[in-house]
Formats: C-alpha cells, structure tokens, sequence
C-alpha cells in the first residue's frame, strides 16, 4: 500500500514493465504474449502494481464475453490499466 512516498511516471512504467514476463499473462493470451507486447493479459497484475504505487482499490468486472477485467481507483479518479504501453505511459501525464 502506497506509504505517501511520490514515484515518479518512470519509476511506475518500469515496476510495470518488469511485472510483466509471461508466467503472469492471462492463460488464454500466452500464446500471443511477446517481450514487444508484454503488457498482453496483464490487467491483474497491473491493477496490484497500480494499487501498490498509488494505492486506492482494484475494481474487478466482467466483460460482455464474461472475461474479468481489472482496474484501478485512486483518489476518485478510475484508472484504466490498458493493453496497449503507449496509452499506459499517456495516463502519467
């Protein structure tokens, strides 16, 4: 749980970064797991690096196709942990 101490953008994408080998991607996505897209089927794992850093609460839903998806909430403000590097770096702005 975040301690109030303040990281830096860099500092979240790289313990991100290095939580996502493929031992932690979703089962049925790591077939198409790769070191270029290693954020592939890592919502849960995001989501507890996230609440880590930032602290706040995981929020847990089902998508239409009854997939869990994980995100996060911190300070009234809903992050979504995406599968895509670029847009995840662009929420640190």
């Amino acid at each position: 749980m975040n301690t109030g101490t303040i990281y830096s953008k860099e500092q979240i994408i790289e313990a991100l970064e290095n939580s996502w080998p493929k031992e932690t991607c979703w089962e049925k996505q790591q077939e198409v797991w790769n070191t270029d897209q290693a954020e592939i089927g890592q919502c849960s794992v995001s989501s507890l690096i996230i609440q880590d850093y930032l602290g706040g609460d995981l929020i847990k839903a089902k998508t239409e196709n009854g997939i869990s998806h994980f995100w996060n909430l911190t300070g009234g403000v809903q992050k979504l942990i995406v599968h895509e590097i670029s847009f995840l770096k662009r929420l640190f702005l």
